[in-house]
């Protein structure tokens, strides 16, 4: 009986101890901010490493290129902490595209397209530069811009902020009224967005973001005539839906 026992408390350990290694793997942290998760296979300190994820691919680095290697918590396939390969920093591009709806009793809508440049500070934070496209019928103008983007977790899914704040060309197609009796010119303004969002993680840096947010413009208009002349200041509100990428 006491061999029994002592032969169950050794595979019950046993069992314990194995089930607390799978819970763990290998993570190895690159200069660049990727993140690979997985068992290291081979290994020549000072020289590189072999790791392999779960889903049996080989990746091969150099010292050089390794920041850290840590042993942590495996959560399985849902978001974790660390399981984003969202870099840490370096340069990034947005590029988006989605419409512009005129808060007005004729919510007519208007094209949004955008393109920002920029350098990701840390995980989180992003500032750089963009310009875009605001258009309809009879009107195109092009903001230039600031450009801030928030990640508000390290998760694959991940809730977004976006601000922009420049400026905006007035319409490009010229003036509505241009004749003998009345004559308006545009001389563009300023632009600001605020938006909130979400962002999908889908391979390597790459994500897929969706926005809903506001978009404040401001034409400055003087129009003159025959009899009278007066400077006024249009302003758009508009709601914006935006799908976009991020790499």
């Amino acid at each position: 009986m006491k061999h029994i026992l002592v032969l169950c408390s050794f595979l019950f350990c046993t069992q314990l101890f194995s089930q607390t290694l799978a819970d763990f793997e290998e993570v190895v942290y690159l200069k660049n901010g990727s993140v690979i998760r997985g068992i290291i296979v081979e290994e020549f300190p000072g020289k590189s490493l072999k790791i392999q994820t779960r889903e049996k691919n080989l990746f091969v680095y150099q010292f050089d290129e390794v920041e850290k290697i840590t042993r942590e918590l495996y959560y399985g396939s849902g978001a974790t902490a660390s399981s984003s390969t969202r870099k840490n920093k370096g340069f990034n591009a947005y590029i988006d595209q989605g419409v512009n709806l005129w808060i007005s009793d004729d919510p007519y809508p208007m094209n949004f397209t955008s393109i920002a440049l920029g350098y990701k500070m840390n995980r989180m934070f992003f500032i750089g530069g963009g310009t875009g496209l605001l258009a309809r019928k009879g009107f195109i103008a092009v903001p230039v811009f600031i450009d801030t983007r928030l990640t508000l977790s390290k998760t694959k899914v991940a809730p977004l902020l976006n601000f922009q704040a420049g400026y905006i060309s007035p319409n490009i197609l010229g003036s509505s009224r241009d004749n003998f009796y009345v004559n308006e010119n545009s001389y563009g303004g300023f632009y600001f967005a605020a938006r909130p969002g979400i962002g999908f993680n889908l391979k390597k840096d790459l994500d897929l973001n969706l926005y809903a947010g506001y978009v404040l413009g401001s034409q400055i208009v003087n129009t003159s005539s025959y009899y009278d002349s007066n400077i006024n200041l249009g302003l758009m509100h508009n709601f914006n839906f935006t799908l976009g990428l991020k790499f």
